[in-house]
Parts: structure tokens; C-alpha cells; sequence
């Protein structure tokens, strides 16, 4: 690899690159610059430990026992902290597991005697919830600032992994006013930390902040939107996904797409304008 970047990045070389091209060794050159800081040895170690990790989160939440998985999860951790420090960061390591800057913040019979209103009302129910997945779309993000939290006191070493039940659950009470009542419905549910994705929680947040500011922008740009989705009439919404953000892939990064559709940053008031618009007319607000 480092002889086949060091090829490609030659001047003469890259001159010769399309931008399609110049986009993949550079995002080649960036997990290359990430990995090569940590030892051959050391990696290898931390793949068959998150490997391993799985298969006994799996069974440790169908045992409901996180004792099972606490010894993996303690390593998995320790490896991500290791992994920071040689990473490096600026404030806080956390950060540089993210890779994100902008951080750095039911059926016929039974519907037939429902009115338009009550079926909308149904399907867009706001309640605490103990499972992130099932989590209604105004709740979810909550679902996640509590990993997020625990992630970052893991990696900073303010609170250990044998105490991630009772704070796992301690969380969930006061952001959501439920408790659950074991690990597998609380602390061991998810399958991320297993396969060492410390730092992915975040990214679902952040994708809940863009499809909003993409959802106001091309609201702007496509005057009947709205009609054209009620009539199952998609095409031109895809052709303006295609042309203004698919068609870029890793050509920019997600920051550098926002801005170019949108006119600017990242900013989570257009999901909080979103939701705000959306729960207060579902709830007669």
C-alpha cells in the first residue's frame, strides 16, 4: 500500500488523475496515515479480540449477564483509548474516534375504521422507549446523546466499564423517564461496541441534522414537493438527490456537501424546526 500511495502521489502521477481518482488515493492516503501509527501486532490483537467479542455479546444478552461481556468490552475500550493517544487529538480524545469535525456538535382490517388524522397520529406516536431501534423519531436522538456520553467518559477514563449498567440505566431514567429493567434490554442491546465501533453512535444524529437541512433546501428549490410526493411522483426528487449529493461520493465530505447544497454549515436548528413543525400538528400543539 505505502508503495502504491507513494506511486500515485508522485507529481507527475497525479497530474495524470481524474478526480474520481484523486479522491480514492486520498482517501486511501488518510486510513493508511490513521493505521500505520498503530503496531502491526497491536492491530492484529484487536481484531480477533473484537472477533471474539461478538459472539459473547451475543451471548451474554441472551443470557442477559453483561458480566459475560464486561472483560471483552474493557479491552475493546483500552485498545480505543491506546488508539487515540496515538492518533492524536486537540481537547478531548473522544473527538478523534469520531471522524465527524462537525461534532467537535399496524394492517387493512385493522386500520379500516381509522380516520386520515387518527392513522397519522398513530404512526407518528411519541413515547419513552428502553430500545434505540424501536425509538419514535423525535425520542431517538435521545438514544443516542446517552451513548455518546458514555462513550466519551469511557475514552476519558471517567467512568469504568463495570459501571456501565447502573449509569447505562441511570441515563435512560433521566432522559426518558423509563428504567430498563436488565442488561439486555439497557447496557448490552447493542451490537456496536462488540465489533469495536466506538465513535459510530453519533453518525445517526448527525444524519437526522443533514436529512433535515437537505429536507428545507430542497423544499425551496422543488415548489411542489409536497404533491409530488403524495402522488408517488419521485423522479425529479431523485434526479435533484442525484445531481446535488450522490453524484459526489467521497469527491467531498459530508461537510463540504452540506455546504455546497445548502449555502451553509451543518446546523441542527433546521431538525429542531423539523420536529417542532412536524409533533406540534400531530399533537395539536
Amino acid at each position: 500500500m505505502k508503495n502504491y500511495l507513494n506511486y500515485f502521489t508522485e507529481v507527475d502521477k497525479e497530474k495524470k488523475l481524474d478526480n474520481i481518482m484523486k479522491a480514492v488515493i486520498r482517501e486511501c492516503q488518510k486510513d493508511f496515515d490513521r493505521f500505520k501509527k498503530i503496531p502491526e501486532d497491536k492491530y492484529r490483537e484487536y481484531v480477533q479480540l473484537t472477533s471474539q467479542a461478538q459472539s459473547i455479546w451475543e451471548k451474554a444478552k441472551n443470557n442477559n449477564d453483561f458480566s459475560l461481556f464486561q472483560p471483552y468490552l474493557e479491552k475493546i475500550v483500552n485498545f480505543n483509548i491506546e488508539f487515540a493517544e496515538l492518533w492524536g487529538y486537540e481537547d478531548n480524545k473522544y473527538d478523534t474516534l469520531l471522524d465527524y469535525p462537525e461534532l467537535k456538535g399496524i394492517f387493512k382490517n385493522e386500520l379500516s375504521n381509522l380516520t386520515l388524522d387518527d392513522f397519522y397520529k398513530s404512526i407518528n406516536l411519541v413515547e419513552p422507549s428502553l430500545i434505540r431501534i424501536e425509538a419514535d423519531e423525535l425520542t431517538y436522538n435521545l438514544h443516542i446523546m446517552i451513548r455518546y456520553e458514555i462513550e466519551k467518559a469511557l475514552i476519558n477514563q471517567d467512568i469504568s466499564v463495570s459501571e456501565l449498567p447502573d449509569i447505562w440505566n441511570d441515563k435512560v431514567e433521566e432522559y426518558l423517564g423509563v428504567r430498563p429493567k436488565n442488561d439486555q434490554e439497557g447496557v448490552l442491546q447493542d451490537i456496536h461496541w462488540s465489533n469495536g465501533l466506538i465513535g459510530y453512535f453519533p453518525s445517526y444524529t448527525l444524519g437526522n441534522i443533514y436529512a433535515a437541512q437537505f429536507y428545507y433546501k430542497i423544499k425551496e428549490e422543488i415548489n411542489d414537493f409536497d404533491e409530488l410526493v403524495e402522488n408517488g411522483q419521485l423522479k425529479v426528487i431523485n434526479n435533484w438527490f442525484t445531481e446535488n449529493i450522490h453524484k459526489h461520493g467521497k469527491l467531498l465530505n459530508p461537510g463540504q456537501i452540506i455546504k455546497k447544497v445548502t449555502g451553509e454549515p451543518s446546523n441542527s436548528k433546521y431538525l429542531n424546526k423539523y420536529l417542532k413543525d412536524k409533533y406540534f400538528k400531530v399533537y395539536d400543539i
